[in-house]
């Protein structure tokens, strides 16, 4: 991550960035550890400390979006939310990331899944019963949110 990312994160209103100054692994562990609130910690593979996967390892509860220097160092792990190189990564992808209400539109086309199955089978109590609840989930999940929160997030910039 770069200064010039940073800033253009700070300027959008969505987005609350609480810091920006993390030069170290440890530093980030200590930082979460203070601070339970934070929805997304953008993260650079390169910032010194152990290694990136261990590292990773440790953090529990935040979406990581982790950005590598090349495609050839994807790493596999659950906790990665999304992974991108420097390269093909934009300031308005990780916008559009970031400000996805928590998976959102996957969690419905999922909804959607279950129901075209669920009409699909032929075993009509349990459709009708199954229907039911995962319509009252599909609506519950369309309704309108009245009240955004601010999406916080940490970003990790190296110099």
């Amino acid at each position: 991550m770069n200064e010039n990312i940073n800033k253009q994160l700070q300027n959008d209103d969505d987005i609350e960035v609480l810091t920006e100054d993390l030069l170290y692994q440890e530093a980030v562990l200590e930082y979460i550890e203070d601070n339970n609130d934070i929805d997304f910690l953008i993260l650079d593979d390169t910032l010194p400390g152990e290694d990136i996967e261990k590292f990773i390892n440790k953090i529990d509860n935040i979406k990581i979006v982790l950005l590598t220097q090349n495609s050839k160092k994807e790493i596999k792990n659950e906790k990665i939310y999304k992974q991108f190189t420097k390269s093909e990564i934009s300031v308005e992808k990780i916008i559009e990331i970031i400000k996805k209400e928590s998976n959102y539109i996957e969690e419905l086309e999922t909804e959607i899944k279950k129901l075209k199955i669920l009409l699909e089978n032929k075993k009509e109590n349990t459709k009708i019963k199954n229907i039911k609840e995962i319509t009252k989930n599909f609506i519950k999940k369309t309704q309108p949110i009245e009240e955004k929160s601010l999406n916080k997030i940490i970003s990790i910039a190296r110099k």
